[in-house]
């Protein structure tokens, strides 16, 4: 019956994913075992299924019991802490591996210098990660302990009604696990390469004298914004976590996307006003390395094409968040129709 199946889903999602299905076949056992006890006959009724999750009780007290001990991060979340954490572990070693072999071929006499840059950035990034992820998940844990510990929560757990659980997770409202995982990935990389190697975007070249780059963006003049860009990363993150532990579409989370789009706006506006922050000797820089030559129609095109992109580049990013923002609002309004909920 599907009442049973959600009082199990609702148990099972409180504990790890490799006791899962498990635990699911034992509480599916259990229950066949006690309506046959309740049963009058060989037909049951809604009530008697009812009355044995009341004698089960709150799924979060039967959860508990199958958890055991209490964890600085809790069995229901721990899956999902392994999962982010090594998505950005991961991520970070293979970004700052990336940007060194680059740095590596652009000065092939600096091999020691490189790997010796390389351990430092992974030490710090892998300890800021480490930390960050966390604090972040031990903080919800602590919130879903607080909550369920509540004076409010302790009588709404007496007065549990089996009639009371959630609907199961369909395809309309569910949150694939590989989608959050993805955006995990791009926003580490994205993070790392601005906050750590800007300088990489830039206009290759191999000459007679070796390999050198011309970088758009002034690693000076992003400086001052490292730390927000840090910060704005982690919130990237934060909310994917939440969709890695809810697994389905909710207004909290179009809000929280919503709310992420605006501060990343924001903070691309505001860096892409300062002057400082493009590399204001790019076309100089193409005429010294002969890339373009001044008076020639080449030089024209390029120079007008640098003046458009450092001017008008923030309305390209406003039509992507905006494109953005209008794909999860109409993936939430799908979900909604899905649960019959407006």
């Amino acid at each position: 019956m599907e009442l049973i199946e959600r009082y199990v889903y609702a148990v099972t999602q409180r504990l790890p994913e490799k006791l899962r299905a498990d635990i699911s076949k034992e509480l599916h056992g259990l229950i066949e075992d006690m309506l046959e006890e309740h049963a009058a006959s060989d037909e049951i009724t809604d009530q008697q299924v009812e009355s044995v999750l009341k004698e089960l009780g709150h799924p979060e007290v039967m959860a508990a019991r199958y958890a055991g001990e209490r964890y600085l991060i809790g069995p229901a979340l721990y899956s999902s802490y392994m999962t982010v954490m090594k998505v950005v572990l991961a991520s970070l070693l293979i970004a700052l591996s990336i940007f060194t072999i680059i740095e590596a071929i652009m000065t092939p006499g600096h091999i020691l210098d490189h790997f010796t840059h390389l351990l430092v950035d992974i030490f710090i990034s892998i300890s800021q990660a480490i930390a960050w992820v966390t604090v972040i998940f031990a903080l919800i844990e602590y919130r879903q302990r607080r909550k369920s510990t509540s004076p409010n929560n302790e009588n709404s757990m007496k007065e549990w009604n089996p009639k009371d659980l959630q609907a199961l997770p369909d395809h309309g409202t569910e949150i694939k696990k590989s989608d959050p995982i993805a955006s995990i990935i791009f926003i580490t990389l994205f993070t790392a390469l601005f906050a750590l190697n800007v300088e990489l975007l830039a206009v290759y070249r191999i000459s007679d004298q070796g390999f050198f780059s011309i970088p758009f963006i002034s690693s000076a003049g992003i400086e001052k914004y490292v730390p927000f860009i840090w910060l704005l990363g982690a919130v990237g993150i934060l909310g994917e976590i939440f969709k890695l532990i809810l697994r389905k579409k909710t207004t909290s989370l179009l809000a929280y996307h919503i709310l992420f789009s605006v501060l990343s706006f924001v903070l691309a506006w505001i860096m892409l006003q300062d002057t400082s922050f493009w590399n204001a000797s790019f076309i100089s820089q193409l005429e010294a390395a002969g890339l373009i030559i001044p008076g020639e129609e080449s030089h024209e095109i390029v120079s007008s094409l640098w003046s458009g992109l450092s001017q008008n580049l923030i309305y390209l990013i406003a039509i992507i968040s905006l494109v953005d923002l209008g794909s999860e609002i109409y993936k939430w309004s799908r979900s909604k129709k899905f649960t019959g909920r407006a």
